[in-house]
């Protein structure tokens, strides 16, 4: 789908530090981790290096379906 009105997510550089930490990048991406409503996403400008080596063995469940699966 492609129009202008489309959904999208656009994170923008923090307002009072100069990156994001881990932690807060980590919940992001959580967040949008299953979101199917966005047609883009953009870390314009954005550090992600804290990132770098960084895996998320965290506890929650993976959905091995989609929300459109029938």
């Amino acid at each position: 789908m492609e129009c202008e009105d489309a959904p999208q997510f656009k994170l923008y550089p923090p307002a009072s530090t100069a990156t994001y930490t881990v932690f807060e990048l980590l919940a992001i991406m959580r967040a949008l981790r299953y979101n199917e409503e966005f047609r883009s996403i953009s870390f314009k400008d954005v550090n992600l290096h804290n990132l770098h080596g960084v895996h998320d063995n965290g506890t929650d469940h993976m959905s091995h379906t989609s929300w459109d699966s029938e």
